[in-house]
């Protein structure tokens, strides 16, 4: 019952995206939140050897096959953990918050969170630029920035996009 991405090249260009966009300083932990089967955190912990990922997937079989699949690649900087991305339990402030949420965008427990810990980056992959754009505005009030963005075309012939947003943290917000 856990969802992939078909469209493994294209997917491939945009976890080559988001880590160009995530770029940790030795020693950062990074949260991949509605991280799936962990597809992203992997490709940035693989990317990043001296970064902690922590993934949160409220789907508990995405998290198994994240556990299985980490273990199996040897990706030893990963960890994941069953649960609403909201409400997770590490309370450390991360260097980055990566999110990929469902159609529906972030859940308002989500974004208070994420205003909450003031990570320096977020960086958000959405299918869906509407909500990406409501969500936008929340994490500007919350004093981020757009510093990036880069569309993927991952169903070519259709009218979806999948857009990767950069969000910095403004000085003195």
């Amino acid at each position: 019952s856990s969802f992939f991405q078909v469209n493994s090249a294209v997917f491939k260009q945009v976890c080559d995206v988001i880590c160009e966009y995530l770029d940790p300083p030795d020693g950062a932990l990074v949260l991949d939140l509605y991280c799936g089967t962990g597809a992203i955190g992997m490709a940035c912990a693989k990317r990043f050897p001296k970064t902690e990922v922590i993934g949160v997937e409220i789907n508990p079989d995405a998290v198994v096959d994240a556990k299985a699949t980490a273990t199996s690649a040897g990706i030893g900087n990963i960890t994941f953990e069953a649960g609403d991305a909201g409400r997770i339990s590490h309370k450390e402030a991360p260097f980055a918050v990566i999110v990929d949420p469902p159609r529906f965008g972030l859940t308002d427990t989500t974004i208070r969170l994420i205003l909450e810990l003031a990570p320096e980056r977020v960086i958000y992959m959405s299918c869906n630029p509407s909500t990406l754009g409501g969500d936008a505005a929340k994490l500007a009030a919350g004093g981020y920035a757009v510093s990036d963005c880069t569309a993927a075309d991952m169903f070519p012939r259709t009218g979806h996009v999948e857009c990767v947003t950069l969000f910095t943290k403004q000085v003195g917000r």
